[in-house]
């Protein structure tokens, strides 16, 4: 099947394209327009199939054809390919889709033979074993008289019309049915290997009578087969890979162990895989052909995943007619030898599974001859299939119910058995042709398993040899062989090179196979008697014209070795270069590719020591190539390469650089360059350059590197380079610079005297304006011990750049005098400068007003770098203190500032809103002021510090016309014990309209809603902190509330509030807690210690005590007889303690609860078995009159805050009457 170039559409690998395609080349090419839909897990299959999206999909042509309910998957009809794939990819529910293509029945003569399976040498089919077998083909022909009648059922999924299973237009399927379960010792035909009648099968049509049919089709068969039960399922049918196909059989695979798959390994005479039969799966079985005298059928296929073998040649069977017989060939006619196989010798052990089922098959299974027992080949699988001896096993045998791979055969030596002797080592050599790529090979122990393979090492290369060397175990007394398998898939070995072979070593003995190493057509083996001391028998056993062993790239040196140094500095285009170092063998010992990227202009040196091989006459090469064609000429003044043997430079055609397409360097591997440095330089070639790692003459030389960038520091780049003018470090190693902040980098360098070479700094600006701009002290300087150096300019105008030179071999620390140029501003304190005095502490304080975000702020050392900035301590809050203490370094003798700056990005300074928003900066205890008091100052103001003033003998504050005194700070020592403070609020159905704040005397927050998260409608919160008493500050704590929407908290919640407590006592504001409108404040005196003892803080209209209890308390938990007479407690203290609006608040909220949570059976049930609770809502809620006589429990104290009750009253009798109403519809009476 071809595939779809779309997401959405499978893709096979290579090899399965071109299979499927040499597969469709003899097939009919009419265009597929079925496609099977796999839809991503059943709730999207469902729903595509519930909501039946194909009647309105918008697409006329689609129809839906079949359902795959096994694997979640449709059959659908498009108007044509492109329609699919528009549809497809508009899908979200679809994983994939692919073409409904059709495939054939793999028959091409007519074929034989029963006895060689030894089908009769064991009993018939168990009866009532419940063993079945389904047969996926092109039907069954229900007539005929040597097939069973009975115990049988199926169906059929074929585009036939009609498509019944009993009926066999394409005699294919009559044929495979009577190789399974033809009648015998009726005296009619032929008998099938089950010949009973007895063993139940199903049949399913999924192949056309012209043997073809789709993936769709043989989707569906395989679901029924399933869904009828059945063990074992031959499919004599194939096509291209299908990954629908694929996942069927996987979610089989991991569902159910009771079903084996035996498929066709296919007639085309390849190495090409057919499906099913290669899917890689253990419930699937490939099965290939043999004739009568058991050797290959020319047209079965093998690779990899053949299993197992059986008879395929002129097998005689039934086809359609009452007593009509005929004979054909294929892998369709071997493939039902196997599954009656598994089916017969599975009724006498049905408690297998179909994986100990399959092991027993294929351990059992006999190899023909020239093939070695045990060991699993790509023609025959394990063998010729046995019945006989699989039972035999299965009887006595012990198998794995599900194993993760394919089954092994009979135990012989692992891959990690012992061995009877030493280890045995042996050598594989590759050199390929023209085209590795072509050559595969596998080294196999005696069991056949995979020791390695090419897919284990490194691609083969062109002309590059490949060795690999392993001791393997020496198995005396198991006459086995390791087996070393070398493939080319064009079928002509290596022959397209003079010097390509392939060589297997045991000890120093080379061993051959059918070829000399070169020649070997398609393919060679290589068998290595595991028992055999090849070390005792050195001697090769070479055929005609083998070429004898070259030495080995571990050979031994016949002297010391010889260094080899390789030097590159590449030009502009360092990435067209490539380089290798070859042995005398022509092995690769080093390249580009194990070194990384060669880069612009930078040294590579790699050094290496090789064996002298004297007598050899044998050349070490090495090679180098520009992609471009152009060498080392371009952009890179010192580019070249250059090869060294001890001090000697070997040269090739060219010096180096100007080499072209490329060059190669002859290495003598006998010649002794250490006695004779000369060194052979053609017409100009340099002279050699020191190395980066070149040894100094005298000590090292500390070079310091100093930038403080102006407003554009991403316009700057440097470096510095050695005499070689190799970077030795640059801003890219140091990340970017910041604006105005100092740069400093100090190594120590190298002195060469003696090289007349110079260091090298550049410096260079994007833009062109140097360092000018927005930074007042903005420069680059470099030192050498305490020697300024300078280049063109004086480290700040240098427009586009400047380049300062560094002589290697000047004694700079005997002459530190700094040479200035005119104007050079003298060298500043670093900003780790020593202070010649202790530190001076600094305090920074800010209290912003409404605009807070408009503030920034630095503190600048005397150099001018900043030492800390708004942006190191976060966003300032409107009226939230702000204080940073830091100790400074006293510079006393320096004359300098540190310097604090602050601005206003609205130019209003710190006026609006809050009362005391200001700033301030303290040096100990003094307050150092700028041009403003520290409020009123407009886009900004700058505090200068002298560096050196004591101001810790001088604290008095010097103060501008009008500046407030210092107030205490947050953190104010309270004159005496703590004040405890209580904020209770229950907010009303708008709780996102509410917040609230509490201040302290300062003015500054304490607390707010901020910090304590949403509040929530109904919701109790209450926050408690103990704040300082301050007696004698004359000063306040202020909680202010706010409601965004102006109406307080009266909508929707009856007992919506806010209260502040000092002590138990309540203190008020302008309202009595709920109806404040925009917002209401609560002032709460600071020295007010005694408020414990006088609770009069009431307003005229506001009773003295409002409970604190929380009416959320019955909201949120059900009723018990518990809470209930709790409540009552709370009622009756209620009552004759609060007042009329306590018990009418006690009855809302009796009734609110009721409303909510319907209480519990005995909603009103005391112990006592009255109801006070109803009684005083009754008296209180009934009349809404404050009458005495109608209440006769009140408390006489009471009396005398009644007229104080009676305008709140009044305003709640309308809500009142609704909680009656309400009361009344819910079935409480009063």
């Amino acid at each position: 099947m071809r595939y779809v170039g779309s997401k959405k559409f499978t893709e096979g690998d290579k090899r399965r394209e071109e299979d499927t395609a040499q597969f469709l080349s003899d097939s009919d090419n009419d265009e597929i327009k079925e496609f099977i839909v796999k839809f991503k897990d059943k709730e999207m299959y469902k729903g595509f199939c519930d909501e039946q999206y194909s009647k309105n999909s918008g697409i006329e042509s689609m129809n839906v054809v079949q359902s795959i309910p096994l694997v979640d998957a449709e059959v659908i009809s498009f108007g044509s390919r492109s329609e699919a794939m528009t549809w497809a990819e508009s899908r979200d529910d679809v994983a994939y889709i692919e073409e409904n293509s059709k495939i054939y029945t793999t028959a091409e003569e007519i074929p034989y033979g029963i006895t060689m399976v030894e089908a009769f040498e064991i009993g018939d089919y168990v009866a009532n074993s419940g063993i079945k077998v389904c047969i996926i083909d092109t039907g069954y022909d229900l007539n005929h008289e040597d097939l069973q009648e009975s115990n049988i059922s199926g169906g059929g999924t074929c585009s036939d019309n009609p498509c019944h299973w009993y009926e066999d237009p394409g005699e294919h399927g009559t044929h495979v049915a009577g190789t399974i379960l033809a009648l015998g010792g009726n005296g009619k035909g032929v008998s099938g290997v089950v010949r009973s009648g007895a063993m139940p099968v199903h049949i399913e049509r999924a192949l056309s009578g012209s043997g073809s049919g789709t993936w769709g089709s043989v989707l569906g068969a395989v679901s029924n087969c399933n869904a009828a039960g059945a063990n074992v399922v031959n499919m004599s049918l194939g096509g291209g890979f299908s990954q629908i196909l694929q996942d069927a059989i996987t979610s089989l695979e991991n569902t159910n162990d009771r079903i084996l798959f035996v498929a066709a390994a296919g007639n085309g005479g390849d190495s090409s895989y057919l499906y099913p039969a290669s899917i890689d799966s253990p419930i699937m079985m490939s099965v290939a052909c043999v004739d009568s005298s058991k050797a290959r059928c020319s047209f079965s296929q093998y690779n990899d995943q053949v299993d197992i073998a059986a008879p395929g040649l002129y097998v005689r069977s039934t086809v359609p007619g009452y007593g009509t017989y005929g004979y054909k060939s294929g892998t369709s006619m071997s493939s039902p030898h196997v599954a009656s196989v598994a089916a017969l010798v599975w009724s006498h052990s049905p408690d297998k599974s179909a994986f100990e089922i399959r092991q027993a098959l294929e351990q059992s299974a006999i190899q023909p001859n020239g093939s070695q027992q045990g060991i699993k080949n790509d023609e025959f699988g394990w063998g010729i299939v046995n019945a006989k001896k699989a039972l035999e096993l299965l009887d006595g045998g012990t198998f794995t119910r599900r194993p993760s791979i394919s089954p092994s055969p009979t135990p012989s030596p692992t891959k990690s058995m012992q061995p009877s002797g030493p280890c045995m080592p042996i050598k594989i050599e590759i050199l390929p042709d023209s085209w590795p790529e072509e050559i595969s090979w596998e080294l196999k122990d005696p069991q056949g398993n995979e020791m390695t393979s090419n897919q284990e090492h490194d691609t083969l290369r062109q002309g590059v040899l490949f060795e690999h060397e392993m001791c393997v175990g020496s198995f005396c007394d198991d006459s086995m062989n390791y087996q070393f398998n070398i493939n080319d898939n064009h079928g002509d070995g290596l022959t397209y090179d003079v010097n390509a072979y392939f060589a297997i070593y045991v000890y120093s003995t080379r061993i051959f196979g059918q070829s000399d190493g070169t020649d070997y057509g398609s393919g060679d083996q290589v068998l290595i008697d595991a028992c055999r001391d090849f070390s005792a028998a050195p001697t090769t056993l070479v055929p005609t014209s083998m070429p004898s062993p070259l030495p080995s790239k571990s050979m031994q040196p016949s002297g010391p070795c010889m260094p080899i140094k390789i030097e590159i500095i590449p030009d502009k285009y360092a990435k067209d270069i490539s380089w290798e170092l070859k042995d005398p063998r022509g092995n690769e010992m080093t390249s580009n590719q194990e070194h990384g990227t060669l880069t612009r202009g930078g040294l590579f040196v790699h050094e290496m020591c090789v064996g002298s091989f004297c007598g050899d006459s044998m050349n070490y090469v090495f090679n180098i190539n520009d992609s471009y064609g152009d060498g080392l000429k371009v952009g890179v003044e010192d580019a070249h390469f250059a090869i060294y043997v001890y001090s000697t430079r070997i040269f090739g055609q060219s010096d180096g650089t100007d080499y072209g397409s490329g060059d190669q360097v002859l290495i003598d591997a006998c010649r002794d360059f250490s006695a004779a440095p000369t060194t052979l330089v053609p017409t100009s070639m340099p002279s050699p350059l020191p190395s980066k790692s070149m040894q100094p003459s005298g000590p090292c030389m500390p070079i310091k590197i100093e930038i403080i960038p102006d407003k554009y520091a991403k316009d700057i780049s440097w470096e510095l380079k050695d005499p070689r003018g190799n970077e030795m470090t640059s801003n890219q190693e140091h990340g970017t610079l910041t604006r105005g902040g100092l740069f400093v980098h100090e190594m120590c360098v190298g002195s060469f005297c003696g090289d007349s070479m110079n260091y090298v700094f550049n410096i260079n600006d994007s833009y062109g304006d140097g360092l000018k701009v927005g930074v007042e002290d903005a420069h680059f300087a470099i030192y050498v011990y305490s020697t300024r150096i300078f280049g063109q300019s004086d480290g700040t105008d240098y427009g586009s750049g400047d380049q300062v030179l560094i002589d290697a071999c000047r004694d700079f620390s005997a002459a530190p005098t700094t040479l200035v140029p005119t104007s050079m501003p003298s060298p500043l304190p670093s900003k780790s400068m020593q202070p010649s005095g202790p530190c001076m502490p600094i305090k920074i304080e800010i209290i912003p007003d409404k605009y807070a975000k408009d503030i920034s702020w630095e503190l600048k050392d005397p150099r001018g770098n900043e030492m800390t900035s708004n942006q190191e301590h976060g966003t300032l809050t409107r009226g939230g203190l702000f204080v940073h203490e830091m100790c400074v370094g006293s510079f006393c003798g320096d004359s300098m500032n540190y310097v604090f700056n602050i601005n206003d990005s609205y130019g209003d300074g710190l006026k609006v809103g809050v009362e005391d928003a200001h700033f301030a900066i303290y040096v100990y205890s003094t307050r150092i002021f700028g041009q403003s008091d520290g409020t009123d100052y407009g886009s900004g103001d700058q505090v200068l510090i002298d560096a050196c003033r004591d101001f810790s003998a001088a604290p008095t504050t010097l103060v501008p016309t009008s500046m407030p005194s210092p107030l205490p700070s947050k953190s104010m020592q309270p004159s005496g014990p703590c004040m405890p403070i209580k904020i209770e609020i229950i907010p009303d159905k708008y709780a996102k309209d509410i917040s609230w704040e509490l201040k302290d005397p300062r003015g500054n927050e304490m607390t707010s809603n901020q910090e304590h998260g949403t509040l929530t409608r109904g919701g109790l919160f209450v926050h408690e902190m103990c704040v300082g008493s301050f007696c004698g500050d004359s000063m306040n704590y202020v909680f202010n509330i706010n409601d965004s929407y102006g109406d307080g908290l009266k909508v929707g919640v009856e007992d919506a509030h806010f209260a502040i407590y000092v002590y138990s006592t309540r203190i008020f504001g302008q309202s009595d807690g709920t109806d404040y409108e925009s917002g209401d404040q609560v002032v709460i005196d600071a020295c007010s210690t005694n408020l414990s003892s006088t609770p009069s803080y009431s307003p005229s209209t506001e009773p003295t005590i409002i409970p604190t209890y929380s009416p959320t308390y019955y909201d949120e938990r059900r009723c018990t007889e518990s809470e209930e007479d709790e409540w009552y407690l709370r009622s009756q203290d209620t009552k004759s303690s609060l007042g009329v609006v306590d018990v009418l608040r006690s009855c809302k909220w009796l009734a609110n609860h009721k409303l909510k949570s319907k209480l519990c059976a005995k909603e009103d049930s005391s112990p006592t078995g009255h109801r006070p609770a109803k009684d005083v809502c009754r008296v209180t809620c009934a009349t809404c009159d404050p009458d005495p006589d109608r209440c006769p429990e009140r408390n006489n104290q009471l009396e005398s805050t009644i007229e104080q009750h009676l305008n709140f009253i009044a305003k709640q009798k309308s809500q009142i009457a609704a909680y009656e109403k309400l009361l009344a519809d819910n079935g409480i009476e009063f």
